[in-house]
């Protein structure tokens, strides 16, 4: 407020601020022929600030707020030049939208409709905050910081929108060459069984005749195992018989010794 209404803070400046706005603005004083007193000095400083410093005060009349700093700071009233911005026509609208939507190379040829679309909308709304107003008397202010918000949401959400789409098409993408790959070896490995199935027959013929010799010896070997095991059981019953020769032998031979010795004693 003293801003606006006198150019001055008080109690802004140290000493040597003091000093120096002092020797600076010395010479303004002595070019209007006035005393060279601290006070004048001082004096020609604001005056200098005043002309120089300008102050641009941006304000909406949403809610209460505005009431407020009007009662408040009543130098926004009898200090200012108060500029009224109105409804932005259906022109600049478009121009608005074109321009904040221009960069958006997603929208390609649907840009003209995209931009009639939201001029709509904000017509819209206008039409049915009058209305309100008239049935309701409650204002419901829709000023063109709303309309460059209404902008800046679609833009938002487009992009984000347009990432997710391009993640999902990537992950698409990586599953179609995946599938592709995975195509291409399998094509392969069916010509290499193509090739290979030459070898195969081959191979599976060669087989079969071993299998044929294998079981002609297999034959051969349990007709001999037959012939080896009537051997066996006829040696074992031959050694089975000579045991018990040898072990009667053995019997008389242990009751004849007992004799042998006996006579050998009475020869002595």
């Amino acid at each position: 407020n003293n801003i606006l209404n006198s150019g001055d803070v008080p109690n802004l400046y140290a000493q040597e601020d003091m000093d120096e706005i002092l020797q600076v603005c010395k010479v303004d004083c002595q070019r209007r022929r006035l005393q060279p007193t601290k006070l004048n000095i001082f004096n020609q400083y604001i005056r200098r600030v005043r002309s120089n410093l300008h102050v641009c005060v941006c304000m909406s009349p949403l809610g209460t707020a505005f009431r407020n700093s009007l009662r408040m700071f009543p130098s926004l009233v009898n200090c200012c030049t108060i500029d009224w911005f109105t409804d932005w026509p259906a022109e600049a609208l478009v121009a608005v939208a074109e321009s904040v939507l221009g960069k958006a190379e997603n929208l390609a040829e649907h840009k003209g409709a995209v931009v009639a679309t939201f001029q709509s909308i904000h017509a819209s709304v206008q039409e049915a905050s009058e209305e309100f107003w008239e049935v309701l008397r409650r204002r419901n202010y829709v000023t063109p910081t709303s309309y460059l918000t209404l902008l800046s949401t679609f833009q938002r959400l487009m992009d984000y929108k347009m990432e997710e789409v391009q993640g999902k098409k990537s992950r698409l993408q990586t599953g179609l060459d995946m599938l592709t790959k995975t195509k291409g070896e399998v094509d392969g490995m069916k010509e290499e069984l193509t090739e290979l199935q030459p070898v195969l027959v081959r191979t599976t013929q060669e087989v079969e005749e071993l299998m044929v010799t294998l079981t002609a010896e297999k034959e051969q070997a349990n007709k001999k195992k037959v012939v080896v095991e009537a051997q066996e059981e006829e040696a074992n019953a031959k050694a089975a018989a000579t045991k018990e020769i040898a072990d009667d032998a053995q019997r008389d031979l242990d009751e004849a010794l007992p004799a042998l010795d006996a006579a050998l004693e009475s020869l002595k």
